[in-house]
């Protein structure tokens, strides 16, 4: 199955040119940037415009972002790695953004549910999303 994707490069360098390629392409450019320890990707099944699930990470913190439309973005709640009232930075897009800990997730854990989507296109239930 092939997705679309954007994402950064190894430098933290957002590169907005959205390419197509199969799963196993997006999993080896995401794998790069785990192993440097930061980055940021969107991506989306190349036959529909939305969902879009995005998913920026720095360290052992992610968030991951659901837009259901350009009007609706929604962001996963937190799984307690880091408590609400707590926060921490990772990039979105070519920029670090600074979150609160009620929305932030192990890179592990938000890394599960971005390939959940890709392999069933199931997205994390509406519960466990966020309007912030």
């Amino acid at each position: 199955m092939n997705v679309s994707w954007a994402a950064t490069d190894v430098s933290g360098r957002f590169v907005p040119q959205e390419l197509e390629s199969d799963i196993s392409d997006f999993v080896e450019r995401c794998e790069k940037l785990r192993s440097v320890g930061s980055g940021y990707v969107e991506v989306r099944r190349p036959q529909s415009d939305f969902p879009v699930v995005t998913l920026g990470f720095r360290g052992k913190s992610a968030v991951l972002h659901v837009m259901h439309d350009p009007e609706q973005v929604l962001i996963m709640s937190g799984d307690g790695s880091l408590p609400s009232g707590g926060s921490t930075e990772v990039p979105v897009m070519g920029d670090l953004t600074e979150f609160d800990g009620q929305f932030v997730v192990t890179v592990d854990e938000g890394w599960a549910a971005l390939l959940e989507f890709l392999r069933s296109g199931r997205l994390p239930a509406r519960d466990d999303l966020i309007d912030p």
